[in-house]
């Protein structure tokens, strides 16, 4: 809630006669203070719930991983992680787009030998992709049967149900990630998106 004296003050700088630029300084703060309201509310608040994502089990196939994001693309979410359990349903790693594709491609294009350019990529493996663009039907099918443990990311952070979206938008930025596991005391009870976040920053900005 806004403190009632900034609402009063900024009221009364626009009275006919207030000084124009005391009127605009006391707008300002009171933009300000609406902007940290709105970034203050909780992260229970935008979380997507958990039977509402994507989840498959460690042993899994990168098959079944695009299948379970197909699904929530029929029922309109546009999902592209997808959250991955072991045989006690404790969430052990997630599934990120980068992580999809790594499954998915020929080992020829995983070498560490040959040095990435810069500027873009060595000649060879531009050879290579051009193979892959050749054999890429065949391929990922076959692919597609490789389990999602050997590939997935490790979960190393959380944030708490309670926290503001302020702790959700740090840790976002400073680690690059996209999605956060969400718990409710020790229980995982959803997801927090960066897209979710970023819809929450952008009504701070604009006081929508």
């Amino acid at each position: 809630m806004l403190a009632h004296p900034v609402v009063q003050v900024a009221s009364a700088a626009v009275v006919p006669g207030e000084r124009p630029h005391v009127a605009l300084v006391l707008r300002r703060r009171l933009e300000v203070r609406r902007a940290a309201d709105e970034l203050g509310n909780r992260v229970r608040e935008i979380l997507v719930p958990l039977s509402d994502y994507p989840c498959i089990g460690e042993n899994n196939t990168f098959q079944d991983a695009f299948r379970a994001l197909k699904e929530g693309y029929a029922d309109g979410q546009r999902f592209r992680h997808v959250l991955v359990v072991d045989d006690q349903d404790e969430l052990v790693g997630i599934l990120r787009p980068r992580d999809l594709l790594h499954g998915l491609m020929p080992d020829y294009l995983l070498s560490e030998e040959l040095p990435h350019h810069a500027e873009g990529l060595h000649p060879e493996f531009a050879a290579l992709t051009m193979i892959w663009a050749d054999t890429c039907e065949k391929q990922c099918p076959e692919a597609a049967q490789r389990r999602v443990k050997d590939y997935m990311a490790p979960v190393t952070m959380t944030v708490s149900a309670d926290d503001p979206l302020t702790t959700a938008a740090y840790l976002m930025f400073t680690h690059h990630f996209n999605i956060l596991p969400v718990v409710d005391g020790d229980r995982l009870v959803g997801v927090a998106r960066i897209t979710d976040v970023f819809d929450e920053v952008a009504k701070a900005v604009l006081h929508d």
